[in-house]
């Protein structure tokens, strides 16, 4: 009988054996950037298989103006399909905003799961929650970006939120203030290791 066997994988300790040669957990990383006066933008990216890919926010920047604050500071990101990834502002206020994300995919058996979606905090809440398929909370980090329909140019509790991993099916977004006058709109990734 093998002592000190470690089952980690989807099969086990076998589940890693293909990865062994591999010179990476990691099968491709992709920097995405776009420019544009439009809300959302879709960029194209090399093929990834979606099961195995998450979407990091790098931040989006604009030019200050009375009309297009904090609306154009403010970007989400969401893998719609393959090839395809999405950068999201509220609005444009006519002035174009940078939006940029990275794009990891992982290789084959490295994540159990990889989940995605989002929750709205509306203006009369400071929380909302998304619910996801059962995770290990030990082996679960999350990601979030987000944005909000605010058109206002002074600083604000209104705009910002966090995110929690709560328990092993709740993800919560909380914000500072209560009520508020602005939604906020929040899109996640949720990776699960095995």
């Amino acid at each position: 009988m093998r002592r000190n066997r470690n089952f980690i994988g989807p099969a086990g300790m076998g589940g890693m054996v293909g990865l062994w040669s591999a010179s990476s957990l990691i099968r491709s990383i992709q920097y995405v950037s776009v420019a544009s006066t439009t809300a959302a933008e879709s960029v194209t990216i090399a093929a990834v298989n979606v099961a195995n890919t998450a979407v990091i926010a790098l931040g989006p920047s604009s030019a200050y103006t009375a009309g297009n604050s904090p609306s154009t500071c403010f970007a989400t990101v969401n893998l719609v399909n393959s090839t395809t990834v999405t950068l999201a502002v509220s609005a444009t206020g006519g002035a174009s905003s940078t939006r940029k994300a990275v794009v990891i995919e992982f290789a084959p058996g490295v994540v159990k799961s990889i989940q995605s979606g989002s929750a709205t905090i509306n203006t009369s809440t400071a929380s909302a929650t998304a619910t996801i398929t059962g995770v290990d909370t030990a082996k679960t980090w999350i990601t979030m970006s987000t944005l909000t329909n605010s058109d206002a140019g002074s600083v604000s509790g209104d705009w910002c939120a966090t995110s929690t991993l709560t328990n092993a099916t709740t993800i919560t977004f909380t914000r500072q203030t209560s009520p508020a006058s602005y939604n906020i709109t929040c899109r996640f990734f949720a990776v699960e290791y095995f």
